[in-house]
């Protein structure tokens, strides 16, 4: 079976569901407009197809034609049984103008959440990328209901979340002390990491055995690493920058609490990697976390955006951290039979082999 990807290579999601399907032998190769390559894939580049003029929308409009003009001569060339485009806003929509079907759209979570509510362009491009596909993947319910409501049948939506390595996110024996607190999403506006800082400020003064280790870089980092020397917490507060995939289990691992301040989230992969290793979750109040607590996880919520609230809750989850053995282990359980990557990949293998005519 050959399989067509439009994505972006330089996902690590991306990265491992297209090894994934080529390890198990099926014909594999990605379009992409992200100039990073994947080892053993045929990889085919549209660029960024930009104009010599400078004019807004035209210039929107140039790069759509010209890109979509190089994905339909690429798609001649590879005649594949299936594309598969991965987030709707840019690669979904280009995958739909190119007119190949049978076409399968995952969405990721923002391309729902916040693009299609963002400009009226972007929630053109996502309703016409939902409407044109022949099935579509998402990791939660609540945004399968929003899907829903845009596309005939329902049936062609299907809940299924990318999965996770749980042969390398593995649930070890974690020392007493320190207690290590984890954030592990880019240090940008979006993710609210502002929240996390300031609910830190108050419950670290009191306990300098906690630790707080903030993974992921962005443009806010230095602003963060100022306030944190201010309040004189450089060894409570530590800033490990971005951290490769290939390493970021044993961060989770050394970790007890993980805490993320994103307020929207599809179904996060950070937050199944840590529980996977035995991180206890402290999660804004959304749709897409109660989506977790219904499949059984054990979580505690805070309202979002509130540091006052996320840093109350944060002292009663430590205050309990040794009653807390038996709700581990059931997420860890719960992870293996609801996201491992070997249930997850069966699925789409299975879809794949359903929709071919």
């Amino acid at each position: 079976m050959k399989i067509c990807f439009i994505a972006d290579t330089a996902s690590i999601h991306i990265i491992e569901w297209v090894k994934h399907f080529h390890d198990i032998g099926f014909d594999v190769s990605v379009i992409t407009d992200s100039p990073e390559p994947i080892e053993n894939i045929k990889t085919y580049h549209t660029g960024e197809c930009l104009p010599r003029f400078h004019i807004p929308v035209l210039n929107a409009l140039f790069q759509i034609f010209q890109k979509v003009k190089k994905i339909r001569n690429f798609l001649i060339d590879i005649k594949p049984d299936i594309i598969h485009a991965h987030y709707a806003t840019n690669n979904g929509f280009l995958a739909a103008l190119s007119g190949f079907h049978p076409l399968i759209l995952t969405c990721h979570g923002s391309d729902i959440l916040v693009d299609l509510k963002k400009s009226i362009s972007e929630s053109i491009f996502i309703k016409y990328a939902l409407i044109k596909s022949d099935l579509i993947t998402v990791p939660s319910e609540p945004m399968a209901e929003i899907i829903r409501s845009y596309v005939r049948p329902e049936s062609r939506v299907k809940i299924i979340q990318y999965g996770i390595d749980t042969d390398r996110f593995t649930f070890p024996s974690k020392n007493e002390y320190p207690i290590r607190i984890i954030s592990s999403r880019l240090l940008i506006p979006k993710y609210r990491i502002d929240v996390l800082i300031d609910a830190a400020l108050s419950f670290l003064t009191k306990n300098d055995k906690i630790i707080l280790d903030i993974l992921g870089d962005g443009i806010e980092r230095k602003v963060f690493q100022k306030i944190t020397a201010e309040n004189k917490l450089n060894k409570q507060i530590i800033f490990h920058g971005n951290v490769e995939h290939t390493h970021i289990h044993r961060y989770y691992q050394d970790a007890h609490i993980y805490v993320t301040t994103s307020p929207t989230d599809g179904v996060s992969i950070s937050l199944l990697e840590a529980m996977a290793c035995g991180c206890y979750p402290v999660l804004p109040d959304n749709s897409s976390n109660r989506y977790i607590e219904k499949l059984g996880f054990k979580i505690v919520f805070y309202k979002t955006n509130n540091p006052k609230e996320l840093a109350n809750k944060i002292s009663q989850v430590l205050s309990k951290l040794p009653d807390l053995s038996s709700d581990l282990l059931l997420n860890r359980t719960l992870i293996e039979r609801h996201f491992s990557k070997r249930v997850t990949f069966r699925k789409i293998e299975i879809l794949y082999n359903e929709i071919i005519p």
